[in-house]
């Protein structure tokens, strides 16, 4: 499972990196501030994503 959350997690935190780090001019000046307000949820939900939950051992 936790392979799983890693694999899934990975392409999930270079997009938002991508959305991050993108400027394009076209957008103007608030259009990058979305961009990047877009870029810092993904990035989060992604590291969120490969944390994940505790997972519950028996003995």
């Amino acid at each position: 499972m936790r392979v799983v959350n890693f694999l899934f997690g990975i392409p999930i935190i270079l997009i938002g990196a991508f959305l991050l780090s993108l400027t394009v001019n076209s957008f103007g000046t608030f259009g990058n501030i979305i961009m990047n307000i877009a870029g810092i949820a993904i990035l989060s939900s992604g590291a969120l994503i490969i944390r994940g939950g505790k997972e519950k051992h028996t003995p």
